[in-house]
């Protein structure tokens, strides 16, 4: 089984990803992403991904901090943020009839577009 350690970073690697990424997030770490993206962010997900962020901080860097003090809470959250962060990374999805069309429409005005310029061109119109 993976330490706490092991198992925070790997957390927070993804949702650094995801919020850079997914959303345009930028900054040194998961709280500056975070924080880059906030306005596109439920508060509960931002305090989510803080609780993940400081948790993680201080396993790295304080001495004797070695074990997760509230390990299952700490980790739900981090679930419910990859989840919340995932869907919106992902956006609201156009069926595929619907950008097919488009490009049809595309082509079709563009093709009209020089027919038209052929024609004026030959003083035809």
């Amino acid at each position: 089984m993976p330490s706490d350690l092991d198992r925070i970073i790997k957390t927070s690697k993804r949702l650094e990803s995801l919020l850079e990424h997914g959303l345009g997030g930028h900054g040194k770490g998961l709280h500056e992403k975070a924080s880059s993206v906030e306005s596109k962010l439920t508060p509960d997900l931002v305090r989510d991904i803080r609780t993940v962020a400081t948790v993680r901080n201080k396993l790295v860097h304080e001495e004797g901090y070695d074990k997760i003090e509230n390990r299952s809470e700490v980790f739900e959250r981090a679930k419910r943020a990859e989840d919340a962060l995932e869907k919106l990374a992902s956006g609201p999805r156009k069926p595929q009839w619907f950008t097919a069309t488009a490009m049809a429409v595309l082509v079709l005005v563009g093709l009209a577009t020089a027919a038209f310029l052929v024609l004026k061109l030959r003083g035809i119109i």
